[in-house]
């Protein structure tokens, strides 16, 4: 028994090591609180706000985490999807479909993100939890589709399009045009990594051409769009608070300030004991007014009753920061490296294609 599990584990190294590895990260992200877990999954996510500051980093630490944690089912998706696919192919091709899924369906994610957000889609969008290993099992299902008998290979590639469309047409979130984009290039590169195909090098051609083309629709994007930053809004409450003085215990150079401020109408009364204005049975209560600390930046010169805009939590009333300027993200290095990732791909992909086709026999066409 022991040398069956032993084999059967060598047959699919890739497979079984990067469940592994999930199975650790989800352990150890569970062994953490939520607030500490939510945190260290945003900072690895492929948002549009992590893609544009350090793409690399995220596109790679995100297929090593789960937002779910459900370590069950993706072994068991491993087992019948992403194992039996391994041992076909080899894990290099295994591993260069999974890598090509995830990385190819992030970065088409990312372009509609952005044009999304530049839209009006909502400042959401720019930094959600984005972590996990769907497209790149999407990827994989689609290579799937060619090592089947042709009555299962069938039955797969619909009950896979029907899953995956119903998603799309249901909730049509960014995640579910993911894994439809996956799943496409699953599809694409099956014949160029199943090694038992003939016509390779024209494959070689149709994927090269297409990453040229993709790279060029990256450069025109840099060349024709304006305005491609888009500013992120602070989140929070915006209020205008009057400092009042400094903490008793705050000595020269404290930064701290306490600052009184009124919440707007329709947010809940933070206060119990706020003042109501007028008098008699028909006085109106009085918008809810707050005491709260605020931490200035360095080098900053206050007064009493001076008014300075902080941004305020109604849910933890008496915590305020100061109001900062809108963040912007910009896409340039993205999309640049993109265009240059895509471009150097797709040229060597050709050159491959040129040396195979050249090299071989008459009427073979490989």
């Amino acid at each position: 028994m022991y040398r069956a599990v032993a084999d059967y584990l060598a047959a699919a190294p890739g497979t079984h090591v990067l469940l592994l590895i999930l199975a650790v990260t989800t352990l150890v992200l569970r062994s953490v609180d939520a607030p500490t877990a939510t945190r260290i999954l945003r900072h690895q996510s492929t948002n549009l706000f992590q893609m544009s500051r350090d793409a690399p980093r995220v596109l790679v630490l995100s297929a090593f985490l789960l937002d779910s944690g459900r370590l069950v089912s993706q072994a068991l998706t491993f087992t019948l999807v992403l194992a039996p696919v391994e041992r076909w192919v080899g894990t290099y091709r295994w591993l260069a479909t999974f890598a090509a899924g995830h990385i190819g369906a992030t970065l088409a994610t990312t372009v509609g993100i952005w044009l999304q957000v530049r839209e009006g889609a909502g400042a959401s969008l720019l930094y959600p939890v984005d972590v996990g290993v769907s497209y790149g099992v999407a990827a994989v299902a689609g290579v799937l589709v060619y090592r089947l008998p042709r009555l299962l290979a069938v039955g797969w590639a619909a009950f896979m399009t029907v899953d995956i469309g119903r998603a799309v047409v249901g909730t049509g979130t960014f995640t579910d045009w993911g894994h439809l984009v996956a799943f496409g290039i699953g599809l694409a590169m099956g014949p160029l990594v199943r090694p038992d195909r003939r016509d390779r090098g024209r494959v070689l051609v149709a994927l090269g051409a297409g990453l040229l083309a993709s790279a060029a629709g990256c450069l025109v994007l840099l060349a024709t769009v304006s305005d491609r930053d888009i500013a992120i809004p602070e989140s929070g409450l915006t209020v205008e608070a009057t400092v009042v003085g400094r903490p008793p215990e705050c000595g020269s150079g404290c930064r701290t300030v306490v600052v009184r401020y009124t919440l707007p109408d329709g947010v809940a009364d933070a206060d119990p004991d706020a003042a109501t204005q007028g008098s008699g049975a028909t006085a109106a209560p009085a918008r809810p007014t707050v005491d709260g600390i605020l931490v200035l930046p360095q080098q900053t010169l206050t007064r009493r009753g001076e008014r300075i805009l902080a941004v305020a939590d109604p849910a933890t009333p008496g915590r305020l920061r100061p109001l900062r300027p809108a963040q912007r993200v910009s896409p340039d290095s993205l999309f640049g490296a993109m265009a240059a990732a895509l471009g150097v791909t797709g040229t060597a992909l050709l050159f491959l294609a040129y040396r195979r086709l050249r090299t071989a026999p008459a009427g073979q066409g490989r």
